[in-house]
């Protein structure tokens, strides 16, 4: 018999079933990185959606914090908006001196840069950092502190054509995993967010491409390339503008060591070309045409930048091949 002196409690597992679930305690988006974010151009519509969308979930926090710094700081943008009107047509851009012609030769010959500058008229010249225009609004500074160490504390003319414009450059390597599927599926992964798809064709068979055939009497054979875009700083010429296409953390952590002027190639495109809006999109005629577009040198005006948290990411690029075989009517 049950000893009266206990105290009766009730159903134990009926207790337990009523309690409140425990939440998990598990991190979620820890791994983030640093990025400077030039939100002074930006409308506080778009600052919101890039906070909401793009940097870690703690900064959402911040945002009447930042609108309210951004509201301060939008006497100061007109101010330059005003003040340096036409400041992108007055960019400074000198001929290579001919000392280093042999060095510019061997790189305009490289078959890596001729591929990637086919479709333009492209020539070599020392452009002014602070007066480039530019398409993206972020700097990683993680990225920024990495190239910095491994750059020359004052490079010399030669190292800044071989950081500048050397079609190659130490590049991350890059992860393959092929997963288990029925038809091929193959997935390549980089912290560098420059990998890419580059193309695939059909190639002629050679003996080496048989041991890759599973089975039957392969009559051809399809390649395809993945890796990282060409690695030389380059602009596309508009009128008398230079609108940087590529090389952006580079040019940008040169001119925080000190740097002012740097090789390049310049790729020119006419303003009034149907080329421009494929090449810009519906901001064509912002940096071809409005009379302060934004600058290099704005990411070096304090008031102008607001460092952020953004999850740390990888870059992707996903394969796969699907073979259709069906019977139709000859």
């Amino acid at each position: 018999m049950p000893d009266k002196n206990l105290k009766q409690t009730g159903n134990p597992k009926k207790e337990a079933d009523t309690k409140t679930p425990v939440v998990p305690n598990i991190a979620v988006s820890t791994s983030f990185s640093k990025q400077q974010y030039l939100y002074a151009y930006g409308s506080p519509a778009e600052i919101q959606h890039f906070i909401r969308t793009q940097a870690h979930e703690d900064e959402s926090k911040k945002l009447p914090e930042i609108l309210k710094k951004w509201q301060s700081v939008q006497q100061k943008v007109n101010t330059t908006l005003q003040n340096e009107a036409g400041l992108a047509d007055n960019i400074s851009i000198q001929a290579i001196p001919s000392e280093h012609n042999s060095l510019i030769k061997s790189i305009a010959e490289n078959q890596i840069f001729q591929k990637t500058f086919s479709s333009f008229e492209t020539v070599f010249a020392i452009v002014e950092i602070d007066k480039l225009i530019v398409k993206q609004r972020t700097i990683n500074e993680d990225f920024v502190k990495k190239l910095q160490k491994s750059y020359p504390a004052k490079p010399t003319f030669n190292e800044l054509i071989d950081i500048c414009l050397s079609p190659n450059r130490d590049m991350e390597p890059i992860q393959h995993l092929e997963l288990p599927a029925q038809t091929p599926v193959h997935v390549f992964s980089s912290p560098n967010i420059d990998l890419r798809f580059l193309g695939s064709a059909i190639k002629k068979l050679t003996p080496d491409d048989l041991q890759y055939a599973q089975g039957g009497l392969p009559a051809a054979a399809i390649i395809t390339f993945v890796g990282y875009g060409g690695a030389t700083v380059n602009a596309y010429q508009a009128g008398k503008r230079l609108i940087l296409n590529n090389g952006m953390h580079r040019v940008y952590t040169l001119r925080s060591m000190g740097v002012t002027y740097i090789p390049i190639a310049i790729q020119k495109v006419d303003p009034s070309s149907p080329i421009v809006s494929d090449l810009f999109g519906n901001a064509s005629q912002y940096f071809c045409a409005h009379p302060r577009p934004t600058l290099m040198k704005d990411f070096f005006e304090a008031d102008f930048t607001l460092t952020v948290n953004i999850p740390r990411l990888i870059q992707t690029v996903t394969i796969g091949v699907n073979a259709n075989i069906h019977g139709v009517p000859a």
